[in-house]
């Protein structure tokens, strides 16, 4: 059995039932294993592409933040992996409540991971992530963001309103009773 059939073994019952404890977990071993998230949301094992998209998902329930790095952590051993951007990647854009006060922009990452723009999952421009570029991010869990494609970003400026304030222009999201302003240009 492999290194990465071991780690998935080992991880099976504990994701059952959404995502595990992580938080909770102090593993005595720690280490590193050769898997980069790629800066297109793919995953590779010892330079190879890991196709299993069960798997992926499965080692993404296990991502933790600590320290400025990323790691796959499981009551046994927190093992430091790579990632070129962003752990995750949101694909997908809800809106519930629309027209009212109580509206929220839901937003479903690659592996499933759903987050609700608001108090605890912040929405913003950032320019270190990918060098040279404005990147938006929202916070996932644990310390780690998510980058948005391009189609979400789009339909992201159809549900806002771009106001001007103090010499800038800004795309004003609400969601969840919170309000995010987005730098335009």
């Amino acid at each position: 059995m492999s290194s990465l059939e071991s780690l998935a073994s080992g991880l099976v019952p504990l994701t059952a039932s959404g995502h595990p404890p992580v938080h909770l977990w102090q593993p005595k071993r720690q280490g590193e294993i050769d898997i980069i998230i790629k800066r297109d949301g793919s995953w590779l094992h010892e330079g190879g592409l890991i196709k299993r998209d069960a798997l992926v998902k499965l080692f993404s329930s296990v991502l933790w933040f600590d320290g400025g790095h990323h790691y796959l952590k499981t009551p046994a051993e927190q093992l430091k992996i790579t990632v070129e951007a962003t752990p995750f990647l949101m694909t997908q854009l809800t809106v519930q409540n629309a027209s009212t006060e109580r509206k929220e922009i839901v937003l479903t990452s690659s592996y499933g991971d759903i987050v609700v723009l608001g108090e605890h999952n912040k929405l913003w421009i950032d320019q270190t992530v990918i060098a040279g570029q404005e990147v938006p991010l929202v916070s996932v869990r644990y310390g780690m963001t998510g980058r948005l494609t391009t189609s979400i970003l789009h339909e992201l400026a159809d549900l806002g309103e771009v106001v001007s304030e103090n010499d800038s222009d800004y795309l004003r999201l609400m969601s969840s009773g919170f309000i995010f302003d987005l730098p335009i240009g």
